[in-house]
């Protein structure tokens, strides 16, 4: 059920997200007067349209991308260039309708033979500047004068407005073109900071002058240890606690974060998988001892949750070739007795130039070693990512500011826009990252999905939890694509922009052939690219 409500879920964000970037173009285009023929959510078949003046507006049927149809975009200016045949309908003596779909002809109509025709027009706008030149049943040349609004019928039910000079794309100024391709990725940061303003005036923000618990979730450490949301920690670390002072309790959450990445990267040599806690509650002191789950990202495994710190089982493997139950017993020859040995491996100088990792396990009573590319431990540090921790679960107190919520939405967008920045700099610095680890429609609709399964801390379907976290989901996503398609890479917004560029330095517009080509080989790239990211997805999904 849960995949059944993903999948309508990652429809309607992705499907939002293209309105509003194909919305910033259609927007634009109008207030330039462009024609705009059709204003299209999603690719492929025709679920529904509707006409609405000169524009015809589609949902189609799969929900990845959209489009808007502008007159001018393509290179062949005319329009009825391939079509020989053609019936014409009159308006006040002027042609209203050009018939070029032989399916629709009448018995009522003459059928002509296109000689020529001009439907573009100059900039003057002259009143019988548009014309068809066609030949009767008895080869004789006639000239009609077409009306600036006509309709051409083309086969498969298609019926375009023709766009005269002044409508059309390529005939408007630099600055409106510019407008008209950069609105869309623009709408999309819009619609970022939109949504972050909304997250924060809803949930607020991490108050980091305190130690209060906002969330404990079920099933973890921490709720193991009796915490709950609410709870104020006084003391976290490996001190017998009888023997600690209030002058040691905490001041603030960063205490509590630097006591865990302490005992993960060594730094705390007393740590021997437990945390001794003293928390607060309802005014009363209470003590307890938790057990972090550890986990290294640096191989993508996790452990089980368990009270014996030499339990080496994995819980949790996102690597193939090492299944969930097997005990971990080493990397690169170097034998692990407890968690402890295993997280602290990883921040040690042995670990900082290996990307391929020789991890050894016990499956089924059996010794086998898997080899594991991970990232380089700057790498990990560039993107704000320890290469190996240890987790209560637990996050701090949010608390509404109306200050920070003027300004926040704007560092949460640009946080979002270097994250993708430094993805793209470890595609092509870092050799442990390449573009099978990429993801694509199918990773966003599986990330949509855990998001939708998460749980209160009685484990209940956490609906308040889940609202805020799509909303996050939308506003990062949406950052994503409004970046993506500001690369200059052909057949994106930000390549046609380039030619923009090009343009403005030199005066001079670029061959619309040559600039075809190259959308055109782009395209063919990215569908590439499109197809090898999802096989990637499906493999990390079903593997």
């Amino acid at each position: 059920m849960v995949w059944v409500i993903g999948i309508i879920a990652f429809a309607f964000i992705l499907g939002l997200i293209v309105l509003i970037h194909e919305g910033g173009h259609f927007i634009m285009a109008k207030r330039a007067g462009i024609m705009c023929y059709e204003f299209a959510i999603g690719m492929g078949p025709v679920l529904y349209q509707v006409k609405k003046g000169e524009t015809t507006y589609s949902i189609r049927a799969i929900p990845l991308g959209g489009f808007v149809s502008m007159a001018g975009e393509e290179i062949e200016s005319n329009m009825l260039h391939g079509y020989f045949k053609c019936q014409l309908v009159f308006e006040n003596d002027k042609v209203s309708t050009i018939i070029v779909d032989e399916k629709k002809f009448s018995s009522a109509l003459p059928i002509y033979t296109i000689v020529k025709s001009d439907l573009v027009g100059t900039k003057e706008e002259l009143d019988d500047e548009l014309y068809i030149d066609v030949k009767n049943e008895k080869d004789e040349e006639i000239r009609f004068i077409v009306k600036r609004d006509a309709q051409i019928a083309f086969p498969k039910k298609q019926t375009f407005q023709i766009a005269p000079f002044n409508r059309n794309f390529i005939n408007k100024t630099v600055w409106q073109r510019f407008l008209a391709i950069f609105a869309g990725p623009a709408m999309n940061f819009v619609l970022a900071i939109l949504v972050f303003f909304i997250l924060g005036f809803c949930r607020g923000y991490n108050d980091p002058s305190v130690t209060f618990i906002d969330n404990v979730e079920p099933n973890t450490p921490s709720y193991e240890a009796g915490l709950r949301n609410g709870d104020e920690i006084l003391y976290m670390g490996t001190k017998d606690l009888s023997l600690v002072s209030e002058s040691e309790y905490f001041t603030e959450w960063n205490d509590i974060s630097k006591t865990l990445l302490a005992c993960a990267t060594g730094e705390n040599k007393d740590y021997q998988g437990y945390l001794n806690i003293i928390y607060k509650r309802d005014g009363e002191i209470y003590k307890t001892v938790a057990y972090p789950n550890a986990y290294i990202n640096t191989i993508g495994v996790s452990f089980v949750q368990s009270k014996d710190n030499n339990n080496l089982t994995i819980g949790y493997s996102n690597v193939k070739g090492i299944e969930n139950g097997s005990v971990l017993i080493g990397v690169n020859d170097v034998i692990f007795n407890n968690r402890t040995e295993a997280l602290n491996y990883f921040y040690s100088d042995a670990s900082q130039e290996n990307f391929k990792y020789q991890v050894i396990v016990e499956q089924d009573g059996e010794r086998k070693t898997v080899e594991v590319s991970g990232l380089s431990i700057q790498a990990y540090l560039d993107n704000g990512v320890v290469p190996a921790n240890i987790q209560l679960s637990i996050s701090g107190e949010y608390q509404r500011n109306l200050l920070k919520n003027l300004y926040m939405p704007f560092v949460e967008t640009w946080n979002n826009v270097t994250l993708v920045f430094k993805t793209l700099k470890l595609l092509v610095s870092d050799k442990s990252v390449g573009f099978d680890d990429l993801s694509g429609p199918i990773g966003i609709l599986d990330a949509t999905v855990s998001i939708l399964d998460q749980k209160d801390a009685d484990g209940n379907v956490d609906v308040g939890g889940i609202c805020l976290s799509l909303l996050s989901w939308v506003g990062m996503l949406s950052v994503n694509i409004g970046l993506l398609n500001l690369l200059p890479i052909p057949a994106l917004d930000g390549c046609r922009l380039l030619f923009l560029g090009y343009e403005i330095v030199t005066g001079k517009k670029t061959n619309a052939k040559v600039e075809n080509i190259i959308h055109t080989v782009g395209l063919v790239a990215l569908m590439i690219l499109f197809v090898f990211v999802a096989f990637q997805d499906v493999l990390r999904l079903f593997g």
